[in-house]
């Protein structure tokens, strides 16, 4: 899926690094995360995933979803709440397979 595409489907404050990159596949852990994969960054109670997203960029991620800008030059779409926008990120890239 083409990051333009992803943008016209969810709610965004700002992307920063735009490129129109197309990635295959969601990872929200950054040790299995890998180039072609979008990366959530979730915040947990416990955990942060933007803590983590430094991993995933080594890895070779090169798309980021987040709250807050991150310190790489990596494409990084700003929402307003990760653990929101997982599930319809996954929906769209996955073709909706809870209405089939």
């Amino acid at each position: 899926m083409k990051i333009s595409e992803l943008l016209k489907n969810i709610e965004y404050s700002h992307v920063i690094n735009e490129k129109d990159l197309e990635f295959t596949n969601i990872s929200y852990n950054s040790k299995t995360a890998k180039e072609g994969d979008l990366f959530i960054c979730l915040k947990g109670e416990h955990t942060d995933g933007h803590n983590f997203a430094q991993m995933a960029y080594d890895n070779g991620v090169r798309v980021f979803v987040c709250e807050r800008k991150l310190d790489c030059d990596a494409v990084q779409i700003i929402v307003p709440s990760t653990r929101l926008v997982i599930a319809k990120i996954s929906a769209l890239l996955y073709d909706n397979p809870s209405q089939k």
